[in-house]
């Protein structure tokens, strides 16, 4: 695919998710992107995710024992643009493959380094999987669900958003290489990915809090804050997702659910600047018998009459047939080797 990174050499030495995605992007930017594989081949590809994190790149095969396998990888890191690596271990620098070693041959290089934890901490360079850098974090705890206790995020979002902190880091690389002439050393951490994600969060010890705790109903407990981001299962079993942070919102929502005679008025400009009381927060525990009382469509069109946002949370599946999703042309037909005729989430990027 052509693009703004026509000519940009990058080579994958990565084994994680994260960096399948961010190749992928580079490569959907026009970059030239070899992937190193074992013998037995991507893993990614084995488990059906080849088919679009390895899209538009080329691959190659080295056995890590041989000699004249390891002499090719130094050729092809002396060379390139942008390497990356799952982690910092001691075999690349063995193999004449860390930051030190290439860089003295390739000033110009964009080194980075995916890890768990990153450099900072005690456990530089160790590897690990998304889930358990989820769970580290707290993640799962801050996952709204419809059952108690913590929930397993349904995608590898921690692999996104770090793939994508590393793309954008190597852009970044790859900008002050034009200025300075010099490559850089990118470390990015699971870590990172998930607290980049986090920058309208906070805590506090009295007021608005987006670091809320989950209820114990699954849903996300904006606590005494005069907002509404809950779904709610209507009289035909289907979900709604509610969303007052509008201007104003909030108000008119109370006023289509029945309920804004009872719920207590703010001549504040921004309705979650005022608390909710004890009783606001006793009448807001009747909302799930409200909702039942109509459908999914009925609901949506009162709150859509009202100027509040209000859609039917629906499977994922329904996203390909999107009228707009198919209008952006973002779902390929390709006829993968393996899985046959099959239609996949392409390239965004125009």
């Amino acid at each position: 695919m052509t693009g703004a990174l026509n000519d940009v050499r990058v080579l994958d030495l990565t084994i994680s998710s994260a960096g399948a995605i961010c190749t992928m992007l580079l490569a959907d930017y026009g970059a030239e992107v070899l992937k190193v594989e074992l013998p037995h081949g991507s893993d990614f590809r084995r488990a059906g995710l080849g088919v679009t994190w390895d899209r538009g790149k080329r691959s190659v095969v080295i056995q890590p024992e041989a000699r004249d396998d390891l002499a090719l990888l130094r050729e092809l890191a002396e060379t390139a643009d942008i390497v990356l690596l799952s982690s910092d271990s001691g075999a690349f620098s063995a193999a004449g493959l860390d930051y030190a070693s290439l860089a003295a041959v390739n000033p110009a290089l964009i080194y980075c380094r995916l890890a768990a934890l990153g450099p900072r901490e005690k456990g530089t360079g160790r590897e690990g999987f998304d889930l358990l850098t989820t769970a580290r974090l707290g993640v799962p705890s801050l996952m709204p669900g419809h059952s108690d206790g913590p929930i397993v995020p349904g995608s590898p979002t921690l692999a996104y958003s770090t793939g994508l902190t590393a793309a954008i880091s190597i852009l970044a690389g790859l900008r002050a290489r034009l200025v300075t002439g010099q490559g850089d050393c990118i470390d990015v951490s699971h870590e990172d990915g998930f607290l980049a994600q986090m920058t309208m969060n906070w805590t506090s010890e009295k007021g608005v809090s987006f670091l809320s705790a989950k209820a114990r109903s699954g849903q996300l407990d904006m606590g005494r804050t005069r907002i509404l981001l809950r779904m709610f299962t209507c009289a035909d079993d289907r979900l709604v997702q509610v969303h007052t942070g509008a201007s104003g919102a909030f108000g008119r929502a109370m006023e289509v659910l029945g309920i804004a005679d009872r719920i207590s008025k703010t001549d504040s400009p921004v309705e979650m600047s005022s608390q909710l009381t004890d009783d606001d927060l006793e009448v807001m525990q009747e909302l799930p018998e409200i909702f039942r009382t109509r459908t999914a469509d009925d609901w949506c069109q009162r709150f859509w009459s009202n100027e509040v946002a209000c859609l039917p949370v629906q499977p994922p599946g329904v996203a390909f047939n999107d009228p707009q999703v198919r209008h952006a042309g973002v779902i390929w037909p390709i006829n993968d080797p393996d899985e046959g005729p099959i239609e996949v989430v392409g390239p965004v990027v125009k």
